[in-house]
């Protein structure tokens, strides 16, 4: 039942993410956002539930179309994990998804997630994983959702190049019920790994709360400090990215720790987003790297600061993230936006 619950929650904050998307575009694009964004969603549902989380989590070809019965465990997990692949689509495809065809985003998603996401996931989630023998922490998807997320975004926003539309007023009311119902779901998204009510799933709540309000205060503090014109978005990303920053140390944290993690992180996301932006010339439309790239990143470092004993392995498994979502995408996007 806990897994179950957890799962509807996190359905939630899926969809949470399209709203937002549509919140910082520009309001002559949301039909077609959404129409996209949802349309990714479930196509990648698809390919999940009939083959890639058997391949991330058993090793093996296998699918639900082609099993009998199935264990109530296994169902429960399989939609739980979906969740999580979900929203790591949701976060690659969001920094272009302004400027990419509905095809080009469908075979995108797909090729991502058999060749990026599924391989990390086995890695670093799976007990079989090299990764994960070799003991690197990764509670709820610094590495496996965040980072590989936002690198890939990256990349894809460096091949499309800029965007020929104009997002300059950000619809504060998608934007507040986005963040609304991802961090409703985000509850569930750090607590899910444990997989019941009990004790240590408790303090990950209280973790997760911690997270929220690091974030949002660093966020809002240096946005005021830079003079920045829009401070509820500045607020409603520090939010998120607090909980970006949240998720690799959630499940080995206490709340101190998680609140030193989380502020120092968040506040050196927010100093880095600028300047990487204008060395780069970065035109992503959400901050989808800033956001979750660079957040993914200090957050699994900051598993360091607390567990010294993990520096090799956390900085083997950041570099086999890196040059998995970064060489991967590069490859599957020059094939694929030349279609």
């Amino acid at each position: 039942m806990f897994l179950l619950i957890c799962s509807l929650m996190m359905w939630l904050m899926i969809f949470g993410l399209g709203l937002m998307y549509v919140g910082y575009l520009s309001p002559k694009l949301s039909n077609r956002i959404l129409f996209q964004y949802t349309i990714t969603m479930l196509w990648t549902s698809f390919l999940w539930i009939a083959f890639a989380y058997f391949i991330s989590f058993q090793g093996q070809l296998d699918s639900v179309f082609l099993s009998h019965h199935l264990p109530t465990n296994l169902m429960l997990e399989l939609f739980c994990q979906l969740c999580f692949a979900l929203y790591a689509v949701g976060m690659m495809i969001g920094a272009t998804i302004d400027r990419t065809k509905t095809h080009h985003l469908i075979l995108l998603s797909s090729a991502w997630l058999l060749l990026v996401y599924c391989p990390l996931a086995y890695l670093i989630w799976n007990p079989a994983g090299w990764l994960t023998q070799l003991g690197v922490v990764d509670f709820s998807g610094g590495l496996v959702v965040h980072l590989s997320a936002g690198l890939s975004s990256l990349v894809l926003a460096k091949l499309l190049g800029n965007t020929p539309h104009e997002h300059n007023n950000n619809q504060h009311l998608p934007l507040y019920l986005g963040m609304l119902f991802i961090t409703f779901g985000w509850f569930s998204f750090n607590m899910a790994p444990v997989g019941q009510l009990n004790g240590k799933s408790v303090l990950i709540a209280i973790n997760t709360l911690v997270a929220i309000i690091s974030g949002g205060l660093a966020w809002s503090f240096l946005a005021k400090w830079h003079k920045a014109t829009n401070l509820t978005v500045a607020t409603l990303n520090g939010v998120i990215v607090g909980l970006v920053t949240s998720t690799s140390a959630v499940g080995i944290a206490n709340p101190l720790e998680m609140m030193l993690i989380c502020g120092a992180a968040s506040s050196l996301t927010y100093l880095m987003m600028t300047w990487i932006q204008k060395t780069l010339l970065l035109d992503d439309v959400v901050d989808s790297f800033a956001m979750n790239g660079l957040g993914g990143l200090l957050g699994s470092l900051g598993v360091i600061a607390i567990a010294p004993e993990t520096v090799l392995p956390q900085i083997i498994g950041i570099l086999v993230t890196i040059v998995v979502s970064g060489i991967v995408t590069l490859v599957v996007g020059k094939v694929v936006l030349k279609k």
